[in-house]
């Protein structure tokens, strides 16, 4: 038999996952260096990091390998932070030059003091190269991480998550992102900023337009000053092509940013959304006659919507769906309902029959057909998903091209158990092209609930 190629194991190799393949260095000399650079692809150098680990990566041939290089520094002993802190991060001073091909940062910093000098060195080495950056720090230690106003040329991914800390607004009340401005890149591609506390308004005010960018993900409590974030939109809306808004809840009093922003420049304004291919909205409270203006502008270019914390009814389910059936180029579907009814399979079918991912997030399953309207059900859980299986189970969804379903009842983490299993497991009996579950690759279902689903169902 025939030596295989070089080049033939070089491209076998590049199907196998990276924590596989850092096992198989000893196969051949294909998989020898296939494996190290998935060894060495990312570092991850955290608050004990040895120093004879740092001193490896500057051999010539690991330090060519790194491309992507995160920092762990959450928390320390204080009795050993001083000597720890100034070994390490002069250690890592010097190692920094090596790294010729790194173009991927991502610091996670906590309460350690920041080594200044050393976030310094690391701007000025990789700032001209960098492609990637992700920061998550309280914000006193965010403004100490960027004290040298870095200028990164050539950043196209930059993701913020930034937590509370003294000090952090202006005289008006608003954050102040002086101190962040030069990360803005104009090559910017992909933008996520984060806060559970902090009034954003003047990042958005600061940043500049953009050459490109398609990634827009915002999650935060407050925005006093919506106009410099209507503008990011308005700028960016012929390349924008992914948007995130999350609407996180800061008090048990609401501030409704993202009802008042949809109100005074999404709809008032009709502010323009007409290319995204992607939208996920996550608001804290946001009526559907509110949102479906939106909806209705995006309809002809959405292959993916996530609707959550607001529970739909059936009537204003069946009009998402009425709204994106014309154009047919949805694929996937991720949405919080009241109710599970047959009738709901028998809207996604016929009406999204081009849908090939459905998340249904919901709070009550009625079995019987003729339940649609009803928006809570009096007779056991367990017993309304035995009758939604029966009669689910003997439909035929022929033309439906739906390949992965998921069933929950929680919003975050999804989880199913036997309800879930149950209702999915029908679900797909009816429906030829479905090849997986909860997103999982594959239709296996739990052995603890193996044989109730698929008795009920008779599959």
């Amino acid at each position: 038999m025939p030596d295989i190629p070089y080049d033939v194991w070089e491209c076998v190799a590049s199907y196998i996952p990276d924590e596989y393949l850092k096992e198989l260095y000893s196969l051949n000399s294909a998989f020898f260096h296939a494996s190290m650079a998935a060894r060495y692809r990312t570092i991850k150098l955290e608050r004990y990091t040895n120093l004879k680990v740092i001193e490896h990566l500057r051999e010539s041939e690991i330090s060519e390998l790194v491309r992507r290089i995160e920092f762990h520094h959450r928390c320390l002993p204080a009795r050993i932070i001083a000597g720890i802190m100034k070994a390490q991060f002069s250690a890592m001073s010097e190692m920094l030059p090596c790294l010729s091909n790194m173009q991927d940062i991502s610091v996670f910093w906590g309460a350690v003091k920041v080594p200044v000098e050393f976030f310094s060195t690391l701007w000025n080495v990789f700032g001209t190269n960098l492609k990637k950056l992700a920061i998550d720090a309280p914000l006193p230690k965010l403004i100490h991480i960027l004290a040298s106003h870095p200028t990164f040329l050539s950043l196209e991914d930059l993701e913020l998550v930034i937590h509370e800390g003294e000090n952090i607004v202006t005289q008006d009340g608003a954050l102040d992102g002086g101190y962040i401005h030069g990360c803005f890149s104009p090559t910017i591609r992909r933008f996520k900023v984060s806060s559970e506390y902090l009034d954003l308004s003047n990042i958005f005010n600061l940043l500049p337009r953009f050459i490109d960018l398609e990634v827009l993900h915002v999650a935060m409590a407050t925005l006093s000053d919506p106009a410099g974030f209507a503008n990011i939109l308005i700028q960016h809306a012929h390349t924008l092509k992914d948007v995130v808004l999350m609407e996180i809840p800061l008090t048990k009093q609401l501030d409704q940013w993202m009802k008042h922003f949809f109100d005074d420049y999404v709809n008032k304004h009709t502010l323009p959304l007409s290319n995204l291919q992607s939208l996920n909205l996550i608001p804290a409270h946001l009526p559907f006659n509110v949102l479906e203006p939106c909806l209705r502008r995006s309809s002809d270019t959405l292959t993916s919507l996530t609707l959550l914390n607001n529970r739909l009814t059936y009537d204003q389910l069946e009009e998402v769906v009425t709204i994106f059936s014309h154009a047919q180029l949805l694929k996937k579907l991720h949405v919080y309902v009241f109710t599970i009814t047959p009738e709901t399979f028998d809207l996604m079918a016929s009406q999204l029959s081009g849908l090939a991912r459905l998340i249904l997030i919901y709070s009550d399953i009625i079995g019987s057909s003729g339940s649609a309207h009803l928006n809570i059900s009096h007779h056991s859980q367990l017993q309304q998903c035995k009758l939604l299986g029966r009669e689910v189970s003997q439909k035929r969804y022929l033309q439906w091209k739906l390949q992965d379903i998921t069933v929950s009842q929680r919003p975050k983490g999804i989880q199913s158990g036997l309800r879930e299993w149950s209702v999915m497991t029908a679900v797909a009996k009816a429906t030829p092209s479905i090849r997986s579950f909860a997103g999982q690759g594959n239709m296996e279902v739990p052995e603890e609930y193996h044989h109730i689903c698929f008795d009920e169902v008779r599959c």
